[in-house]
């Protein structure tokens, strides 16, 4: 499989065909990173797009389903919350912090050094250094479906489990704690059933 990355303007085409099942890509600087659901991480040099070359493989002991690169860290989200690991030495990541909630958490975003995932309706803000929780809030009674960072805003989009009622999604400033939201978008219309969780791109 050839999954198609920008970062920046560089368009990079990684071949993943031995990773089967990647589930998330995320880039940083010259750092591409992948993952799996069964836990298998894989860490990329990309300073030559044309020729990425792999950097490091290992496993997190536990299901995942999002990943996130800032900096130094790579956050990996899924079964039971979010694992922080210090990448400085890409070759051999260590593992730095957990954010435990008790949830699976679907996804994971980073901004600076400001962490964002969600379980059911809540959205959780953790400091990515330590992993401490700095807030939780629910913008919504609908199952969180998807988060996006653009500039200094976190959209959150939230939709019922089969995506019929419809879906709201809300623009929350990126600061240290969880605001009201700046604006809102709500729609009623009822979708086509079976189109599962709902994605921001």
């Amino acid at each position: 499989m050839c999954i198609l990355l920008f970062a920046g303007r560089i368009a990079l085409a990684i071949d993943l065909s031995s990773a089967k099942g990647t589930i998330a890509v995320d880039t940083y600087g010259s750092i591409a990173a992948t993952a799996d659901r069964s836990g298998l991480v894989r860490l990329f040099d990309i300073t030559i797009p044309s020729r990425p070359a792999m950097l490091s493989s290992f496993t997190v002991p536990r299901e995942l389903s999002g990943i996130a690169l800032a900096g130094n860290s790579l956050l990996v989200s899924g079964q039971g919350g979010v694992q922080i690991l210090d990448i400085s030495n890409p070759r051999q990541p260590q593992l730095r912090a957990s954010v435990e909630l008790g949830a699976d958490a679907p996804m994971v975003k980073a901004a600076g050094n400001l962490g964002y995932t969600a379980f059911g309706s809540t959205v959780v803000l953790f400091d990515i250094g330590n992993g401490e929780i700095l807030g939780q809030r629910s913008y919504s009674e609908l199952e969180v479906n998807d988060l996006a960072l653009s500039a200094d805003s976190l959209y959150v989009l939230s939709a019922d489990t089969d995506s019929t009622t419809g879906f709201r999604v809300v623009k929350v400033p990126v600061k240290e704690s969880l605001d009201a939201p700046i604006s809102s978008w709500t729609s009623d219309s009822v979708l086509q059933a079976g189109l599962g969780r709902l994605s921001l791109y």
